[in-house]
C-alpha cells in the first residue's frame, strides 16, 4: 500500500510539474508575443515621427559635395591652392544682406611658426556661398600640414551656408588655419555687405 501511495504521489507530482512547465512556457510565450507586439508597435511609431520630420526634397535645397582639389602650380614649393567648383543652381530668397558676386581676401593668424597667411575667395549668390578657394602660404612643415588639414576638410562647414551664418571652427585637428579663415571671412562679408 506504501508503494502504491508513493507511486501515486508521483504520478501526481509529475502532473503538477507538467501543469507548472506549461504554465510557464506559455507565459514565456506571451512575454514573447508581447515583446514582439511592442516592437511593432515602438517601431510604427518611430517611422511616423520620422516622416513627419523629414523635410520635403522640393524645399531642400541640393547638397553641396564639393571636395578640395589641388590646384597648385607646378615647381610651387611654397603655395598650396585647394578649389571647389561652383554649382549652377541657386535658392530663392525673399530679401539679401548680401551683393552676389565673387570675393577674395587675406587673413592672418599666429602659429607657433610664427605669422601665417590664407587667401580666400568666395563665390556669393543669394547669401549662400556656392564655392570656395583657400590657399596657404607657409614655410613651416608643421603650418603646411595643418594647413592641408584644414583645406580638406572646411568646404562642409561653407559651401551652401548662408554667407552670415558661417564661423569655421577647428577643422580636422587644425584650429589656427580655422582663425585665418575667419580673418578673411569678415573681410569678405565687408566687402559684400549691401
Amino acid at each position: 500500500m506504501y508503494i502504491l501511495k508513493q507511486y501515486i504521489d508521483l504520478r501526481v507530482l509529475d502532473d503538477i510539474l507538467k501543469i507548472i512547465m506549461e504554465t510557464q512556457q506559455s507565459n514565456i510565450t506571451k512575454k514573447v508575443i508581447s515583446g514582439v507586439i511592442a516592437l511593432g508597435v515602438l517601431i510604427g511609431i518611430t517611422s511616423m515621427i520620422m516622416k513627419d520630420k523629414t523635410p520635403d526634397p522640393a524645399t531642400v535645397p541640393p547638397r553641396q559635395d564639393t571636395v578640395p582639389t589641388d590646384t597648385a602650380t607646378p615647381n610651387s614649393d611654397d603655395t598650396d591652392s585647394f578649389t571647389t567648383p561652383t554649382s549652377p543652381e541657386s535658392t530663392k530668397v525673399q530679401s539679401t544682406t548680401y551683393t552676389d558676386g565673387t570675393y577674395s581676401a587675406s587673413g592672418t593668424y599666429k602659429s607657433p611658426a610664427g605669422s601665417e597667411e590664407v587667401l580666400v575667395t568666395l563665390v556669393v549668390q543669394n547669401d549662400t556661398v556656392l564655392s570656395s578657394t583657400f590657399s596657404a602660404t607657409s614655410d613651416s612643415g608643421t603650418s603646411k600640414n595643418f594647413q592641408k588639414q584644414f583645406a580638406d576638410g572646411y568646404i562642409s562647414q561653407v559651401v551652401g551656408k548662408k554667407l552670415s551664418d558661417i564661423n569655421v571652427g577647428k577643422v580636422s585637428g587644425s584650429s589656427l588655419t580655422a582663425k585665418g579663415f575667419n580673418d578673411a571671412l569678415s573681410q569678405i562679408k565687408a566687402q559684400a555687405k549691401i
